[in-house]
């Protein structure tokens, strides 16, 4: 099985690094590249029990990925922390995900959740 980064991920890490350090996209998307490869492979040296990353999510801030069903490998900016949510982004009781892990994206500024039985990589960033 290959792991395959998303494009979207990488080109978010792009312009993150335009922004920052006032290069080319071009350049930006180099670095994006390669920063995405070394963090792939330094996640895929950690698993960690779902329990762990909610505990961490509700602390704060946390960078955690998955591998999917089809190889391809998912990134999250997420967090549980109301005081770092958007207002307008705070849940409301109609909100159910039912056993799964549930936690705020920043990258997609919405509402994810992920299974309860997936195999959670992470690091903090």
């Amino acid at each position: 099985m290959t792991t395959k980064i998303s494009k979207k991920a990488v080109m978010l890490k792009a312009w993150e690094i335009v922004k920052m350090l006032k290069v080319t996209l071009s350049e930006a998307l180099k670095k994006a590249c390669k920063f995405m490869k070394d963090t792939l492979h330094k996640l895929l040296s950690v698993e960690v029990s779902i329990e762990v990353v909610s505990k961490l999510l509700k602390s704060g801030k946390v960078t955690f990925g998955y591998i999917k069903k089809d190889g391809s490998y998912r990134v999250f900016n997420a967090t549980k922390n109301l005081g770092l949510i958007p207002e307008i982004h705070h849940p409301y009781s109609g909100i159910s995900f039912g056993k799964n892990l549930k936690f705020y994206d920043f990258d997609s500024e919405a509402w994810r959740s992920v299974s309860t039985d997936t195999k959670i990589l992470y690091m903090i960033v």
